[in-house]
């Protein structure tokens, strides 16, 4: 059974794979288990459906079907052939190694992300690709004569000895998607929290404007969360579900409107996306196709203190629980001196507060408590150490 990865592993869940094996090409997509030939919804005219079906028919083997994308829409049939012929020659490549493969075995990878965002985003629209790689640059110059010739010339090697995405103001977008709070031009920000089940947003206004309305101003606000909202979804690659909590407003006719621009932004989305009427509660739901993890699961990971919640047991918390140890310790034996292992943060704090801690314990148990750092210790955890160093926690807790 030949499968194809569609969606990446995400937490708990597997990969997602299919057996409708389909091969991505800059014009069309090769369906070789599949006879069935489909023209992108988003080429209206029948006169050109029907013309790019006929090219496809003539040019398919037997057995074969494809999808037409809507790049396609208003080629040259040689154009179009040539997308074709290169998805054949790349199938044939793959058959080969299927015969000769031992299953479970990996037949066939994709290029790279360079190669997917030259077949699917170089349109003539673009003005220029700038490659900062030379062995990237021959790879993408190789694939743009072989796909699209007339997009040969606008493929530059990027010479400058500084950053590339220092020199094109990348490297601060970049940073910016690993920030909570994304500022609006208007004052207002949005704040994005990832959870297990959704990614919650929540919109929050600026200065008001004394000129005009508390209604006029969160609308202004709220239609420029949304046009942020959808354009954050696109560079953090959030899937799944999103809750986005606008600034309430009294008229209908207002949330119709952003109901309206939300639809609108992210309309050039190319994952396929699914925007909600804004509910009684002022939520709106918005669901995005999840192919693979979102840019802040890969590039993180959960903090090893706090698991990924954000929060810490106080260090007063742990102060408490040490509190109960030492008496529990003075009430079954005589010893004087002890030593208590601690996070540098819980340390700290009874460092700075001898009379709740220090003070309190010679006074009160008649025990001269020593203190030690440990980085490797949580911060609700701690051990208590005899005169000899011999750990004595979990006997008195």
């Amino acid at each position: 059974v030949v499968v194809q990865v569609t969606r990446e592993a995400y937490h708990a869940k597997g990969v997602r794979v299919t057996t409708k094996v389909g091969m991505p090409g800059r014009n069309v997509v090769l369906l070789p288990f599949d006879e069935s030939v489909g023209v992108s919804r988003k080429i209206f005219s029948a006169r050109e459906r029907k013309r790019l079906r006929m090219i496809a028919r003539a040019i398919l083997p037997e057995n074969m079907g494809c999808i037409i994308r809507t790049a396609a829409a208003g080629l040259p049939e040689d154009d179009v052939r040539r997308d074709f012929e290169t998805l054949l020659t790349e199938w044939r490549e793959i058959e080969e190694e299927i015969r000769n493969a031992k299953s479970p075995q990996v037949v066939h990878e994709e290029a790279g992300i360079a190669h997917s965002v030259i077949r699917d985003l170089f349109k003539d629209d673009v003005a220029q690709v700038v490659v900062d790689d030379r062995k990237m640059y021959r790879d993408i110059k190789a694939y743009v004569e072989r796909t699209a010739p007339h997009l040969h010339g606008k493929v530059e090697l990027f010479a400058d000895t500084r950053p590339i995405f220092d020199v094109f103001g990348i490297e601060k977008e970049v940073n910016a998607t690993n920030q909570r709070r994304v500022n609006l031009k208007s004052g207002g920000s949005i704040v994005m929290d990832h959870t297990e089940a959704m990614v919650v947003v929540d919109v929050n206004s600026g200065r008001a404007s004394s000129e005009r309305s508390q209604e006029a101003n969160a609308v202004k606000t709220n239609f420029e969360a949304a046009r942020e909202v959808a354009k954050q979804m696109r560079l953090r690659d959030i899937g799944g579900m999103i809750v986005v909590d606008f600034i309430d407003m009294q008229q209908e006719e207002n949330r119709r409107k952003l109901l309206a621009e939300m639809k609108n932004a992210t309309a050039r989305d190319r994952a396929k996306t699914v925007v909600y009427p804004i509910s009684q509660l002022g939520l709106m739901q918005i669901t995005r196709q999840r192919i693979r993890q979102s840019m802040a699961e890969r590039s993180s990971e959960d903090c090893p203190l706090c698991f990924g919640t954000g929060k810490v047991q106080s260090p007063a918390t742990t102060v408490t629980a040490i509190d109960r140890l030492l008496r529990n310790y003075r009430a079954r034996t005589w010893k004087l001196v002890t030593t208590i292992e601690a996070h540098p943060y819980v340390v700290h704090y009874m460092q700075r507060n001898r009379r709740k801690t220090f003070w309190k314990w010679l006074r009160g148990y008649f025990l001269w408590v020593r203190y030690k750092e440990d980085d490797n210790l949580e911060a609700a955890e701690f051990r208590c150490l005899t005169g000899s160093g011999k750990d004595i926690t979990k006997q008195f807790l």
